[in-house]
């Protein structure tokens, strides 16, 4: 009521018509049934509320909106430490964030996922190229490069050689410092790796061994 005598109040000194078109507007305000509100959800990331549909809500439970989801896929993809991509170390399936990514990460992440899958990796011997070659590329113990075409050795890492695998020079400089100070050889990549505290049992990480880890 007391609404009412306020429109009344206000309404004294206009005209007709435009006080009529005003109390059909706030009739019409009075019938109009209440938005409800839009639902959003938290980001565990972030910390910011997103829409619904803007996120996904990963194997543990945790909901990620997609700008958070773009940065570590974009990120794991330089820093393995981040790969896979995951929460409470459940891995999030592909299919539930590749459409939550951009186009270009999602084709870029496929192709970075099968070099990262892979343990005893090979690149390419010259070094101003060093591209990835896929395992599935190699025939037998060459390994075209899929940039340069130079063929690397798929056991020893270096350019492609008829024979038993040797060391070049600083390759057996190397070995004899190792020799004399203790360190020994990963037995999967080649790498020289050195314990420098804890017990004699040894497990690859990717501070260690990139190409010979255990998750």
């Amino acid at each position: 009521m007391d609404d009412w005598n306020a429109l009344r109040d206000a309404l004294e000194g206009l005209d007709a018509d435009t006080a009529e078109l005003i109390i059909q507007l706030g009739l019409a305000d009075i019938s109009a049934p209440a938005l409800e509100p839009v639902p959003r959800v938290e980001c565990t990331s972030c910390s910011h509320h997103h829409l619904l549909p803007d996120n996904i809500k990963a194997p543990c439970g945790h909901d990620y909106c997609a700008a958070c989801l773009e940065n570590l896929y974009s990120t794991c993809m330089t820093d393995e430490s981040l790969f896979p991509p995951r929460c409470c170390r459940q891995a999030f399936p592909w299919e539930l964030v590749r459409d939550k990514l951009s186009p270009e990460l999602q084709t870029a992440f496929p192709i970075k996922r099968i070099e990262l899958e892979t343990q005893n990796r090979t690149y390419c011997y010259v070094a101003t190229c060093s591209a990835f070659i896929k395992p599935g590329d190699y025939d037998k113990d060459k390994a075209p490069c899929p940039e340069c075409q130079s063929i690397t050795c798929v056991k020893c890492k270096r350019e492609h050689h008829n024979g038993v695998c040797g060391e070049d020079g600083e390759t057996e400089e190397l070995l004899a410092t190792a020799r004399q100070n203790g360190w020994q050889r990963c037995s999967g990549c080649r790498r020289v790796v050195e314990l420098r505290r804890g017990c004699y049992h040894m497990t690859y990480t990717t501070l260690v061994c990139y190409t010979n880890k255990t998750v």
